[in-house]
């Protein structure tokens, strides 16, 4: 729901949540990281997030000719990581495309368990550190506010 009266643009955190984990095979950290990216996305991308996830508004976002509905239909994107990439084309189109272009080396991911014992401790302290000083603020129906 977007109130176009004030600054909020609500989402309902555990339908997000749940398309994300069902429908795309989320972690609960790559969902909490998603909501923490489409917090700090630009408002354009914010407004028609809410308008598509809410009210099934096909957005009609383009940037350097590339449109949301081509990273969907073309290049195989998911519509959540559509909206992500569509928000780093509008902040930084160079680095965009060089994204687009498959230019970037994709980033190791370790699973915490095949990390030394003493690694592994310091990972897990400080993930409960920030997820206590990180915890998404929801209201009385449960949506977050992505302003």
């Amino acid at each position: 729901m977007i109130n176009r009266n004030s600054t909020k643009i609500l989402v309902n955190f555990a339908s997000l949540r749940k398309s994300l984990r069902q429908a795309y095979h989320y972690s609960e950290t790559e969902v909490l990281h998603t909501v923490w990216c489409l917090m700090n996305a630009l408002d354009e991308i914010k407004i028609s997030f809410a308008n598509w996830f809410n009210d099934d508004v096909t957005p009609h976002l383009e940037c350097e000719g590339i449109s949301w509905e081509e990273l969907i239909n073309k290049r195989g994107l998911n519509p959540y990581n559509a909206f992500l990439f569509m928000n780093t084309m509008k902040k930084d189109p160079a680095q965009g495309m060089i994204m687009l272009k498959g230019q970037m080396h994709p980033s190791l991911r370790l699973d915490i368990d095949e990390l030394r014992p003493d690694l592994r401790e310091l990972i897990i302290r400080r993930r409960a550190q920030t997820t206590s000083e990180k915890e998404l603020k929801t209201d009385a129906e449960g949506n977050i506010d992505l302003k």
